[in-house]
């Protein structure tokens, strides 16, 4: 056990196949062993592994002191030849260059504006919130992206339909035609989330299936910030997604 004012780190081995782990005071430096059997892991399924190989204990300890710790990695070290990558805070969404999406992956991040008159409406900074939290917990990817979604719609309820879910159904119709999307993409969204909700996906959630709800979520999110900014939305091509196959 020890404490360490060190980021994080991660070192792998094709060799070895145990996971040593230290945990300490706050902060807290752990270092893990992975053992790869396929050659040229990337960065992210090494994280991947990692994480996940550390969300128990790690959640374990912190239900019994009472708390919530956040695992963050920085560094990915290869035992065998010393190379160091640094772990991106991100995931590899929007890979692919689009020209129909609001989302721009490749902008310049070094100077961003922030949107902060569009932040008085209190459904972006909740959506958002949401959005980024799917990102955090890939557990509970489909309901955090679920909630992004609604959070918006809310947005669009008429507030003069008194019935829930007439109000939530004219939202949804109001939300696709301003933000360019299908009822059917929001139904299938609220279909896969309904099913992480009730542990179906504890243990099938796929990468491809995450992808595909992160960027969902976060177009959505781009597209609402844009939309209440008032900036133009004739390149935006209708978004029409399923999750599942």
């Amino acid at each position: 056990m020890r404490r360490a004012g060190s980021p994080n780190s991660v070192a792998w081995d094709r060799r070895r196949g145990k996971v040593p782990a230290e945990t300490g005071g706050d902060p807290i430096h752990i270092s893990v062993l992975c053992a790869v059997e396929s050659g040229g892991p990337s960065v992210f399924q090494i994280t991947d592994v990692v994480r996940s190989a550390l969300a128990f204990p790690i959640g374990y300890i912190a239900f019994q002191n009472r708390g919530a710790y956040k695992i963050v990695l920085d560094l990915c070290i290869n035992n065998q030849t010393g190379e160091a990558s640094p772990i991106p805070f991100f995931e590899p969404t929007f890979d692919a260059e689009d020209p129909g999406l609001c989302f721009d992956a490749r902008s310049d991040k070094s100077n961003i504006l922030i949107p902060f008159a569009a932040a008085a409406v209190f459904e972006l900074p909740t959506a958002l919130h949401d959005a980024t939290a799917a990102v955090r917990y890939p557990r509970r990817t489909f309901e955090y992206c679920r909630m992004a979604g609604a959070t918006i719609r809310r947005h669009f309820d008429p507030p003069a339909i008194k019935g829930h879910a007439d109000r939530w159904r004219e939202g949804e119709i109001g939300m696709c035609a301003a933000l360019h999307l299908t009822r059917k993409s929001l139904q299938a969204l609220e279909a896969v989330a309904a099913r992480s909700r009730h542990g179906e996906l504890v243990f099938s959630i796929s990468w491809e299936m995450r992808k595909r709800a992160l960027e969902f979520a976060g177009e959505l999110v781009a597209r609402f910030a844009d939309h209440l900014q008032g900036k133009p939305d004739d390149h935006w091509r209708q978004l029409d997604v399923q999750f599942e196959d």
